[in-house]
């Protein structure tokens, strides 16, 4: 797997990552797309690797000031969608996590058109708007609100989590 693939090479990367603090950069925003295997987001395999590499990339930022102020230190941030349960678990590496609200929620790639940051997604009617997805039909589309309750039962601090949403631009 990916994560688990460059173990040799996180001291490099953590290097990168505080050579950009030294240009001035305020921290790190680790966002975790496809992976080799061609899945979204991080694999069972990968979650213990993962939480090492952000683990020492803490460890390594910690000895650097904030270019804001001298007495923080640098941020780590993570756009997020699969596997919120594991987020969870290791928001404390974390500043911030933001939950990304666009193109996972529906869309074209579902074979169907939803709202791309729905807030809600209950109809006037009190069900669900549904579509389908992977195979499987009827499958209730997400919003922000469904998400976040998600997240909020696997416990996670308000103070940490955002929400991203698309800022797209109308032509």
């Amino acid at each position: 797997s990916f994560i688990s693939a460059i173990k040799w090479a996180r001291p490099k990367l953590i290097s990168e990552c505080i050579w950009a603090i030294k240009q001035g950069y305020d921290g790190i925003d680790v966002d975790l797309e496809q992976t080799e295997s061609g899945g979204w987001g991080i694999s069972t395999g990968d979650t213990l690797s993962y939480r090492l590499f952000i683990q020492e990339l803490r460890d390594s930022l910690n000895k650097y000031p904030a270019r804001w102020d001298a007495m923080k230190k640098p941020i780590i941030t993570a756009a997020v969608f699969w596997r919120l349960d594991y987020w969870v678990r290791i928001q404390h590496l974390f500043d911030m996590i933001n939950l990304m609200t666009y193109d996972g929620f529906g869309g074209s790639w579902e074979g169907n058109t939803w709202h791309n940051n729905a807030i809600y997604s209950r109809k006037a009617d009190g069900s669900y708007a549904t579509g389908s997805c992977c195979g499987n039909e009827n499958i209730p589309h997400q919003s922000v609100d469904e998400i976040w309750k998600k997240v909020s039962r696997y416990g996670a601090d308000r103070k940490k989590w955002g929400v991203g949403i698309e800022a797209g631009l109308a032509k």
